[in-house]
């Protein structure tokens, strides 16, 4: 009797160790795992403050820049009043950079936030209308659309992919010149999953050290800083893309100058957006 008595009280004995240990194991594995995530959330509130800090810091040069040249010549202007000839040309520059600093922060915020209006649509009419509207503006550089396809439909929003096309269009004229007797190359290249709209030049491109920040907010490249610019086409760019549930990628070519790949989810048999992953970032 006082041997079962000694079984059953050290079976229940075992189950409660066991149970208490369970108990513990699993409150072990909550901690760390609210741990890791407390860690993660800090990580990424320290990345948005330095972000934050970047952008502020960015954008008074931007702006301070400009308004610096207009302070300096108006001083002068002050002083000689007959320099305001030579000096107007370049008020008017500066202000032009302001202008166009401003319009470009409009689109950002818009674009970057605003759910796209999405509907089906052909995608040789978007290259179509991207190409009419650059070579308006820039008739020296010829762009050439290198291989179409037949009836290819996009599922997104075409005023917003327009802005995107023509912004990469844009960037690749500025930096190739006419001298080089090199058109910008557009094509289409499609399978399964994605459409990609592929823009190549033949200009300067892009460090391969520098690569990696060329979709962020005002990053422009240590080789382009000759050029206008103030750093958002690509930035702009590549969060159209990503609200479509795409990715930009950008590259160097092999030959000299650069290419920039909008990849786009392509439209299922019954129209629907194709759902898949991708590995871009």
């Amino acid at each position: 009797m006082f041997v079962c008595l000694l079984i059953m009280v050290g079976e229940k004995l075992s189950l409660l160790l066991r149970k208490r240990h369970q108990d513990l194991t699993e409150e072990m594995q909550l901690r760390t795992r609210l741990q890791t995530e407390i860690a993660a959330a800090l990580d990424g509130q320290l990345r948005i403050r330095e972000e934050r800090q970047r952008f502020i810091h960015i954008l008074g040069h931007e702006i301070g820049t400009p308004l610096a040249v207009i302070d300096r010549s108006a001083e002068m202007i002050q002083d000689k009043p007959d320099s305001i000839p030579q000096r107007i040309p370049v008020i008017r520059t500066a202000v032009r950079r302001l202008s166009l600093l401003t319009q470009d922060l409009f689109v950002a915020e818009r674009y970057c936030l605003e759910v796209p209006k999405r509907q089906a649509f052909d995608a040789n009419q978007l290259l179509r209308e991207a190409i009419d509207l650059v070579e308006a503006s820039a008739p020296a550089v010829a762009v050439r659309v290198q291989s179409a396809q037949q009836a290819l439909p996009l599922y997104g929003d075409p005023e917003m992919l327009k802005l995107a096309l023509t912004n990469v269009l844009n960037n690749a004229i500025k930096f190739s010149t006419a001298e080089q007797q090199q058109p910008v190359l557009l094509s289409l290249v499609t399978d399964t999953d994605w459409v990609t709209i592929l823009v190549e030049d033949s200009g300067i491109g892009f460090l391969e050290t520098e690569l990696h920040r060329a979709k962020r907010q005002f990053f422009r490249g240590s080789n382009a800083l000759a050029h206008p610019g103030n750093g958002l086409g690509l930035y702009i760019v590549d969060q159209i893309i990503k609200n479509h549930g795409g990715w930009t990628e950008i590259s160097n070519r092999k030959g000299g100058g650069a290419a920039v790949a909008l990849h786009l989810p392509a439209m299922g048999e019954n129209g629907d957006k194709q759902r898949t992953t991708h590995s871009g970032s």
